[in-house]
């Protein structure tokens, strides 16, 4: 990787300063220390003069995780993809990690070079990419730069403090809130959407789009469980994406997020010990929380729609998955896997994308 490249990309960006200051105050409202602050370093313990072991204080963190388990996974799988391509690009050893060395004043452009291997036309050594090598989407980059945000923030308590300096050598905060990486993830969106692809508010959700995964799903071959076959993705039909649970869970998680105007991780948090049917044929769902509403809300009250609109009922919908997974407590949606088995494990929101 060629440092003078990632600089130049950055460069030549274009420099609004107001969109660049408004992304890092995002990305770091994001990672608020409001939402852990019991992440903050030992030190608070030890000016209180008290004596916490190693152990106690890792179980604290362990159990103290803010995120989704399944946002963590996907956090820290993507932070060792970091270290694995500073790795190769010698920039660190093989048993080193980004996350836990002295940062310095190239530590964003490293963010960045990572980002452009994956994400951009250019790689990071200036090489422009050919038509058929494999770009990932500007939603992947910015969960990768998250990524970066979680490991140099919560995980190491840098904070979301915006990178700074005061000297240029001694360097504070959080290298991923950083006025560089903003700018570049800016021209990247910018670059993406010049191209074509398509920002994730304009692949909405439509009642159409229910109504055919619905029919598809209802489809006599689809209802019988079979057999998986492995094959490769080359092989691999469109059609053949998964067994008659997966198809159901898909369309029960899309119904609920469409007809409750839901958010896709609110959905997914339901258990079975919130929602309750009702001798009228209603259904009450209680969420524990919402974005707007920390600690909870009103219960929804939804009817049985008229049978011209049973793809968009979503009492129907959520009944035939209880029926279907027999999950009794817990987490209502959880991950089916490959033999179209439902595990214990909650239905991560990638896997709901991917799916889809």
């Amino acid at each position: 990787m060629n440092l003078a490249v990632v600089e130049e990309a950055v460069l030549n960006a274009d420099d609004d300063g107001f969109f660049v200051n408004n992304d890092v105050e995002d990305e770091a409202e994001a990672h608020s220390p409001d939402n852990w602050q019991h992440l903050q370093p030992i030190s608070e313990f030890e000016a209180q003069d008290m004596r916490i072991s190693e152990r106690l204080e890792d179980i604290v963190r362990e159990n103290s995780r803010e995120v989704a388990l399944g946002t963590d996974r996907d956090y820290r799988r993507l932070m060792v993809a970091l270290d694995k391509f500073l790795t190769k690009n010698n920039y660190i050893r093989a048993e080193e990690s980004v996350f836990t060395m002295k940062s310095t004043a190239h530590t964003p452009l490293l963010i960045i070079g990572w980002i452009m291997e994956e994400c951009d036309e250019v790689g990071p050594d200036g090489r422009q990419k050919g038509e058929n090598e494999h770009r990932c989407t500007f939603a992947n980059a910015m969960k990768m730069r998250s990524a970066a945000t979680y490991g140099f923030g919560r995980i190491l308590a840098r904070g979301n403090t915006p990178w700074q300096s005061t000297d240029g050598v001694e360097f504070r905060g959080n290298p991923s809130i950083s006025t560089e990486v903003s700018r570049y993830m800016l021209a990247l969106k910018k670059r993406k959407h010049a191209r074509g692809e398509l920002p994730m508010s304009s692949r909405a959700i439509t009642a159409e789009v229910i109504r055919d995964i619905y029919k598809f799903n209802n489809l006599p071959e689809n209802l019988t469980p079979r057999p998986i076959k492995h094959t490769s993705r080359e092989t691999k039909s469109m059609a053949d994406w998964g067994g008659p649970r997966a198809r159901l869970l898909v369309h029960v998680v899309i119904t609920m997020a469409f007809i409750c105007l839901l958010r896709s991780d609110e959905v997914l948090n339901l258990r079975r010990e919130d929602v309750e049917f009702l001798p009228d044929g209603s259904m009450s769902i209680t969420l524990s929380s919402r974005k707007n509403s920390p600690f909870g809300s009103k219960p929804f009250r939804l009817w049985m729609l008229h049978k011209e609109d049973t793809h968009l009922c979503a009492v129907r919908a959520l009944a035939r998955w209880i029926k279907a997974s027999g999950i009794e407590s817990g987490y209502l949606f959880r991950n089916v896997d490959t033999m179209d088995r439902v595990s214990i494990e909650p239905f991560p929101l990638h896997r709901v994308l991917r799916h889809f």
